[in-house]
């Protein structure tokens, strides 16, 4: 019988490091810097270094490679610098001035409270502000905003939610007796 040696396990130089080699969904900040760097070895050295080769080392393949090049970032999204609020968000249907506006004519006191207690297209208009048209395709043309973006500028901005009062209305005999029990 054949004698099988024991190895010990030894570091392989060869190959790539684990930060390199992990290829799972986005590619992360060290496979980009690989990529990066090969081209830049190639461009210095005058050697050329094909994108297969480039792909054993990082585990970048390669139509992911030419987009790593032509967007010269090393860094992944999540790795970029803050720059302030994400100007993509939805744009506002009402200013914070107009919002402002609302919460002046709902915090007047001679305003009866009837009227504070209208829809929120209706406050709006009282308050003064003119309401922005939204051009829709089906069925075309232009349209008033909805009433859930005036309620939800002014939720955002002043706090205010839609707190309608109601008149308390009698119980009736019936009513009267269940609770009684």
């Amino acid at each position: 019988m054949a004698r099988i040696k024991s190895r010990k396990s030894r570091a392989r130089y060869f190959t790539p490091p684990p930060d390199l080699a992990r290829a799972d969904g986005q590619i992360k900040t060290p496979q980009r810097c690989g990529v990066l760097y090969a081209k830049l070895y190639s461009q210095e050295l005058d050697i050329p270094i094909k994108a297969s080769l480039v792909r054993k080392v990082t585990g970048v393949a390669e139509r992911i490679q030419s987009r790593i090049l032509s967007s010269k970032e090393a860094r992944t999204r999540h790795n970029q610098e803050d720059k302030g609020p994400d100007p993509r968000g939805k744009k506002r249907a009402i200013t914070r001035s107009e919002t402002a506006a609302i919460a002046d004519y709902l915090n007047d006191d001679d305003i009866p409270l009837d009227k504070k207690g209208k829809p929120w297209l209706d406050i709006a208009q009282d308050a003064g502000i003119d309401l922005p048209q939204t051009y829709h395709f089906k069925p075309t043309g232009y349209r008033t905003i909805e009433p859930q973006s005036v309620l939800r500028a002014c939720k955002e901005d002043k706090g205010l939610i839609n707190a309608v009062c109601k008149e308390e209305k009698e119980l009736t005999p019936v009513q009267a007796e269940a609770r009684l029990n």
